[in-house]
């Protein structure tokens, strides 16, 4: 039950979940007093509270800070193979995160602080598969808007679902 800091006073830490080493989108954005590195899905608190994912950010459009709102100065995105945490909060408010840069000796905290959103949701990764229906899969089967419906229908006769152990 830590508390950290954000825009909107307290917020109280919920789950805390690593999630498997792949390949992710990262974005880094720069604004003129430092720059952070986060996953593309990352939400970023904007000014008065509201969010907007990392990958839907621009050059001059203004994040939250410890600072105050700050413009972005530049972004760039790469994909890079990483581990993250999932964190949610007992709110969904933002909280303050310093992100550590490296220069010529140690790592230091760069002085300013971004204000980001907690992740929406949290699974354990080593129990649940997260995946989303699209498209005509499951307009075929008579439980056309049921996702648990048109699996089990689809699974029917088959041991795929054993086989990789799903549920």
């Amino acid at each position: 039950a830590e508390t950290l800091q954000g825009p909107m006073g307290d917020v109280i830490v919920d789950y805390i979940a690593p999630r498997m080493e792949k390949y992710r989108c990262i974005i880094n954005i720069k604004l003129l007093q430092g720059s952070f590195t986060v996953t593309e899905d990352h939400r970023m608190c904007l000014p008065h509270g509201n969010f907007r994912v990392a990958r839907a950010l621009r050059e001059n459009d203004m994040v939250s800070t410890t600072m105050g709102d700050k413009p972005i100065v530049d972004i760039q995105t790469s994909v890079e193979k990483v581990v993250v945490f999932a964190i949610s909060f007992l709110e969904d408010r933002p909280v303050f995160m310093g992100m550590p840069r490296e220069r010529d000796g140690p790592m230091e905290t760069s002085g300013i602080q971004v204000a980001a959103f907690g992740t929406q949701y949290c699974m354990d990764e080593v129990l649940y598969m997260h995946f989303k229906f699209k498209g005509a899969i499951c307009k075929e089967t008579e439980s056309r808007f049921s996702a648990a419906a048109c699996l089990e229908q689809l699974g029917q006769g088959s041991t795929d679902f054993v086989k990789f152990g799903a549920k």
